[in-house]
């Protein structure tokens, strides 16, 4: 069976099931919850019971009841009376597995990720016998240690039958004649690194998905680069989605990344890596994200589908923030083979610790809260306002590039060359997300395949994603002269500012792909570049700043490099990009003037004195103020303390209070 034909079916069931919600509920047989807030006209809060033990996952089981995961202790099994004339049914089962973090009912089984009796953490599948709740000894699926929060998350049914397996950035791939990956050769692939000081063992990938049959016997890993995402959920057309974390160690440092919703599709690589490492989300070799929501604590992600909703939410994609307690309505729309999206809150309270969610038989939104001490409690969102709650029709017409999008992830794990016609075919869509599912193609077969078409390539995204492929898929510097060659044959300067930032990167990937560096290109690329430095665009400079940088570096001297990025460093009002003007020129060994080396140092302590961010904020500082010294104690310099700077300081006072006036996080 295809995957039209097995996603023509889930749509049948998730319809039919929807179809059959009880019309009419009665909710009024349990008391509103006083401290969460509903923000939506005609939705309320309701408290079903509170409890103790940290409650972590929550799924359903075929007799409708709910099934709930404490972090210590055995599974509890909710019954919701109908009304008011029952009570609430709580059972305690001993299965043999707790502290799950993921639970699924699906085949005839439950799906467990956690821990049995001998401290094994996995995912385990429960056979039920009988098929009413009466469970066989689990059987582990595939061992998961636990590290932390960082470890072993959810688990999902996709649309074409398979379990999906998502976690956090502290555990390694699973390995075996029965795994196979979308891509393997992951690195931090960054230029100039600066040593961590936090989860130095988070090598890439990073988070992960997995993908599995019923019974585990041959798992494909199909998308990586997460840092800590809880929860994730298919929407009702078969896409995956999921809300990553920040690291909030990195706020204010110019390599934050906020927290995320991310589309996860095939071969899709989220960019997150360790400390100053992360990539940006114009970067060619990585995608992009849904929307960015700042600073948080994601958990739970669910689709309203099958709620007794109005058709606006039974289409919404709800997100949890359990330190901020929130509980958000995203509304996306289809924009080729991704989407774009707004959002609105849609329930908050203080404290509202979420950690899971789950559309009831009833229709209502069952919640769960806990984690690390906090309150814990098992809670429904209803609708008992005016609007209809008929099941919403499930979209079928898909956008064609979201179709030919999935066309090309069809061969992303095919054994010949089947694909690589169809992939060179659309190495210049106009849809990234297409030309990406191509490129995950390319990377896939030796290069002797198809890096022929580098020559005969018309349009600046065919070039880009040829080259970006290219340069991944070269292992050996085999190509190493056609890669720079091609590059260096670019009309930088006639480029768009988006051609000019993924050319950058190309350019970066090219130096740290290269197993010798080919010292013999860099005063000529640096000699192209400098003329268009600095740029118009901040996002321009940033990028511009970090290749010119690294290539004074290579070539031991830079003071056309260091002039010019010391002037943008005093002439931005922005001090996230005045951090980032520090951390490129620190490394450049020679071509300072005295002046230079005292003002440098004098913006470092400016900013330990001045700025402010997350916890990596003044290591970062100290870091680079050591870096500095090293070179100007070198040459015996004596370095003034307070030079005088007015510009740059009244500049970013300005920022800040303008920041503060708007109410904006700032320094």
């Amino acid at each position: 069976m295809n995957f039209n034909h097995l996603f023509c079916l889930f749509t049948f069931l998730v319809t039919l099931a929807a179809c059959q919600q009880e019309k009419g509920r009665d909710y009024s047989n349990f008391p509103k919850a006083t401290h969460l807030n509903a923000k939506a006209e005609g939705f309320e809060v309701q408290t079903i019971h509170q409890g103790n033990g940290e409650w972590l996952s929550i799924t359903t089981d075929p007799q409708g009841r709910l099934l709930v995961s404490p972090r210590k202790g055995n599974l509890l099994r909710f019954t919701v009376p109908a009304d008011s004339t029952q009570t609430l049914q709580i059972d305690t089962l001993d299965i043999g597995v707790n502290d799950c973090q993921g639970l699924l009912y699906a085949y005839d089984h439950l799906y467990m990720m956690g821990t049995n009796k001998d401290t094994i953490r996995g995912i385990f599948r429960v056979p039920d016998l009988d098929g009413k709740g009466n469970y066989a000894e689990p059987v582990l699926m595939l061992e998961v240690p636990k590290n932390g929060d960082h470890s072993g998350h959810t688990l999902a049914l996709g649309p074409e039958g398979a379990i999906y397996f998502l976690t956090g950035n502290e555990n390694r791939p699973p390995v075996g004649d029965n795994v196979s990956y979308v891509y393997q050769d992951w690195r931090n692939d960054h230029l100039m690194p600066m040593k961590s000081i936090f989860g130095v063992s988070q090598t890439p990938p990073g988070g992960y998905v997995v993908k599995t049959d019923s019974i585990g016997s041959h798992w494909q890993l199909t998308s990586y680069g997460l840092r800590n995402p809880y929860d994730m959920c298919f929407s009702p057309e078969g896409e995956l989605f999921t809300f990553d974390s920040d690291m909030e160690w990195d706020f204010n440092l110019p390599w934050y990344r906020p927290t995320r919703v991310n589309h996860l599709v095939s071969g899709g690589d989220y960019a997150w890596r360790q400390s100053t490492a992360k990539r940006f989300d114009f970067y060619p070799d990585i995608l992009p994200c849904v929307m960015e929501f700042g600073r948080g604590s994601p958990t739970a992600t669910l689709f309203g589908t099958g709620a007794a909703f109005p058709e606006k939410y039974q289409k919404a994609l709800f997100l949890g923030d359990w330190s901020y307690g929130k509980i958000y309505a995203m509304f996306l729309e289809p924009n080729g083979a991704t989407f774009s999206a707004t959002y609105e809150p849609f329930v908050t309270g203080q404290p509202l610790n979420i950690t899971d969610m789950i559309v009831g038989q009833d229709g209502a939104l069952y919640f769960v809260t806990g984690g690390n001490g906090t309150d814990t409690g098992l809670y429904r969102i209803v609708y008992t306002g005016k609007e209809k709650t008929t099941p919403a029709n499930i979209n079928t017409d898909l956008h064609p590039n979201l179709v030919l999008r999935r066309k090309l992830e069809a061969y992303h794990f095919a054994k010949d060359t089947s694909g690589l016609s169809l992939a060179l075919q659309h190495i210049s869509h106009e849809d990234r997300f297409v030309r990406y599912a191509a490129k995950t193609i390319l990377e896939r077969h030796s290069p002797n395949l198809w890096q022929a078409h580098l020559a005969k390539a018309t349009t600046t995204h065919a070039k880009i994603t040829l080259l970006t492929a290219l340069i991944r898929a070269d292992s050996t510097d085999s190509f190493q002269n056609l890669i720079f060659d091609q590059l260096a044959a670019l009309p930088f300067g006639e480029f768009s500012e988006q051609e000019k930032l993924a050319v950058l990167r190309l350019y970066a990937l090219a130096f740290l792909r290269s197993k010798t560096i080919p010292t013999d290109r860099v005063g000529g690329i640096y000699a192209a570049l400098m003329p268009h430095y600095p740029a118009a665009a901040d996002t321009l400079n940033k990028e511009m700043s970090r290749v010119v940088c690294y290539l004074a570096t290579l070539q031991g001297e830079g003071s056309q490099a260091i002039t010019t990025t010391l002037n943008l460093l005093e002439s931005t009002t922005d001090p996230v990009q005045f951090i980032h003007y520090l951390e490129m020129i620190r490394a450049i060994p020679s071509g300072w003037t005295l002046e230079q080396r005292s003002a440098y140092r004098h913006w470092i302590r400016y900013a330990q004195n001045n700025l402010s961010g997350g916890s990596l904020f003044g290591y970062f500082l100290k870091r680079n103020e050591k870096r500095i010294r090293c070179h100007f104690n070198a040459r015996r310099t004596r370095l003034a303390e307070n030079p005088s700077r007015p510009t740059i300081e009244s500049q970013l006072r300005r920022s800040r209070q303008t920041s503060t006036q708007s109410g904006a996080i700032c320094f």
